[in-house]
């Protein structure tokens, strides 16, 4: 899409073309009368369209369709003319944001197709077969003081001297976990539980840590605070069930590096097989019985807990 003036999304290829007051959904070439009503064909400007045609307006795409790792953002945009659905990550430069909308003034061209939801599994998914993903690519521009970027591979953290007061912070923040993907398993949207989740991690003091700790906890807490964007930005349930997988993956190694300790004790970690095309993934969940997130209603039961994470040490 492009943007207009006045912050409404508008196509160059309605420049110079004529509608109906009564039947919008007709456009014509020039003037006329309309076959469904018979009334006067007028402009789109006259209408109070924008439909205009100078080059100046700029590109938009979705707020959900860009990632974000530091100061890059990063889009997967659909590759023309392949057989089985093929997609290139690309950097681009976004602009402003406008309501549900980002101007891209870079890296982008009109007419490319990108990923709007599901942007995060793909990323993960090229993790997880040892390719290069846009989130942890092999040379990633800036890459510098160590620092962590996201995708699904694992970050292979050291355990930290952390003071129990930050371990408690992470229980809290465990516990703001854990109503997410039970509202998912329930084929509920979630999103209320995922806003809680990003005000949770929000509220983590990192000035609790000292050393090596904090200097690991400022690289892995960017990440985390970008997927768990991605899980509020969600459009729907099945985007937010897609946001849940890698989220999991990142919070699970922070969990068991950094320690953490809640007063309902350790929790357990369960694993699906069949979730997003057997790929399998995983969930954080304090009840012994499975409760799918991925499937819902559809396979409440499918999976099993593969172990407990480790709590306080």
């Amino acid at each position: 899409g492009v943007l207009a003036s006045g912050g409404q999304v508008s196509s160059r290829h309605l420049h110079g073309m004529w509608s109906c007051s009564m039947h919008p959904e007709v456009i014509a070439e020039g003037a006329g009368a309309c076959p469904e009503c018979g009334m006067d064909l007028l402009t789109l400007e006259e209408l109070g369209y924008e439909a205009e045609g100078d080059d100046s307006i700029p590109l938009v795409i979705p707020a959900t369709a860009p990632m974000f790792t530091g100061r890059r953002s990063v889009v997967y945009v659909r590759m023309p003319g392949q057989e089985k659905p093929s997609f290139e990550g690309r950097e681009v430069v976004l602009g402003p944001r406008a309501g549900d909308w980002y101007v891209v003034e870079a890296g982008l061209k009109e007419g490319e197709l990108v990923v709007v939801n599901g942007n995060f599994k793909i990323d993960s998914e090229l993790q997880i077969r040892a390719k290069t993903s846009m989130m942890n690519p092999a040379d990633p521009p800036g890459q510098d003081h160590g620092e962590v970027e996201g995708g699904a591979g694992p970050w292979n953290l050291a355990e930290q001297e952390t003071p129990l007061v930050f371990k408690k912070q992470l229980g809290a923040l465990l516990d703001a976990y854990l109503p997410l993907p039970v509202e998912l398993s329930l084929d509920k949207d979630g999103k209320p539980e995922a806003q809680a989740l990003l005000a949770s991690l929000e509220s983590v003091d990192a000035r609790l840590l000292e050393g090596d700790a904090h200097l690991e906890w400022m690289r892995v807490q960017p990440v985390l605070m970008t997927l768990a964007k991605g899980l509020v930005d969600a459009t729907d349930m099945e985007a937010r069930r897609t946001a849940l997988y890698p989220f999991t993956e990142r919070f699970v190694e922070v969990l068991e590096a950094f320690g953490y300790q809640r007063s309902g004790g350790p929790v357990g970690l369960f694993h699906c097989t069949m979730a997003f095309d057997d790929t399998g993934a995983n969930w954080i969940q304090a009840e012994d019985r499975t409760a799918n997130p991925y499937f819902g209603s559809g396979m409440y039961r499918c999976g099993a807990r593969t172990r407990f994470l480790r709590e306080d040490f």
